[in-house]
């Protein structure tokens, strides 16, 4: 290839950034999205709220169960699995719901832990779900793509 080529194909991507972030909901799920809402209807991810994030956790928990994903034949030529897994919007609550009470109560000590399930009516107990996490691949010449994956365990809270 000579130098005149090699430089034209190398500017044919010069507007290419990669991304340096985690990748999250908002990536996965681009736009208004029915999620989006239900999350906004929730409130916001602080202990004030707590409870009834809770509260919501359980009863999404229970629909995710009726309406689960599915995995469908993947495009590995664009980053995906062979068989790809795509969550429910009731899954994908429920695994944003589940990280939200992981970060609001895992950094408390004992006592304030204590404290905040006294105050917000927090029942002792185990909550379990699946973490839904994201990836994303570019391939050159088509863009960036943004795949679901399901932990294959189940992570456990402990109220």
């Amino acid at each position: 290839m000579d130098i005149e080529k090699k430089q034209d194909s190398i500017d044919d991507f010069s507007g290419y950034e990669p991304k340096r972030s985690p990748d999250t909901l908002e990536d996965y799920i681009r736009g208004e999205n029915r999620v989006f809402e239900i999350l906004d209807k929730i409130g916001p991810k602080s202990l004030e709220n707590i409870g009834r994030i809770v509260l919501k956790f359980i009863s999404y928990q229970k629909k995710a169960l009726n309406n689960s994903g599915l995995y469908r034949e993947g495009h590995p030529g664009l980053g995906a699995n062979k068989e790809q897994y795509y969550p429910s919007d009731e899954e994908l609550i429920v695994s944003e719901l589940g990280e939200w009470i992981l970060e609001l109560l895992k950094p408390l000590d004992e006592e304030t832990y204590r404290k905040v399930k006294q105050k917000y009516g927090l029942k002792s107990g185990k909550l379990m779900f699946h973490r839904i996490t994201f990836r994303h691949v570019d391939v050159m010449g088509s863009g960036r793509y943004f795949y679901a994956e399901k932990a294959p365990k189940r992570t456990a809270l402990i109220l």
